[in-house]
């Protein structure tokens, strides 16, 4: 295991976010319903929902119905492969900025 310095590690994250290789992991819940940027950071079922809700207001052959039975899984693949084509419209960073970046931890969990 590599020990970094805090400085290093945050200059790779940034680093890694810029060419799109860092790849967000839902897990199990440590931090959802916490404060972020501009929202809260979402459990796996609203972030679900909300990937659905961006993927049918910017790309028009895709809707509701379709999105209706797809499970999380499905869902980010698909919001994932349709940022890659460049059809979000830039809502893709915005909805990982916006709900997974200044994360404000309770003081039990920040104690953690």
């Amino acid at each position: 295991m590599n020990i970094i310095r805090q400085e290093e590690g945050i200059s790779k994250l940034i680093q890694q976010l810029t060419e799109e290789k860092l790849i967000p992991v839902f897990g199990a819940g440590f931090s959802a319903k916490a404060e972020a940027l501009n929202g809260v950071v979402p459990d796996g079922n609203l972030a679900s929902k909300m990937m659905k809700k961006i993927i049918v207001d910017c790309v028009d052959f895709i809707t509701e119905e379709e999105l209706a039975d797809k499970g999380f899984n499905d869902v980010a693949k698909l919001f994932n492969q349709l940022n890659k084509k460049d059809l979000l419209r830039g809502r893709y960073k915005d909805f990982f900025r916006s709900n997974f970046t200044e994360v404000q931890l309770d003081s039990i969990k920040n104690e953690f």
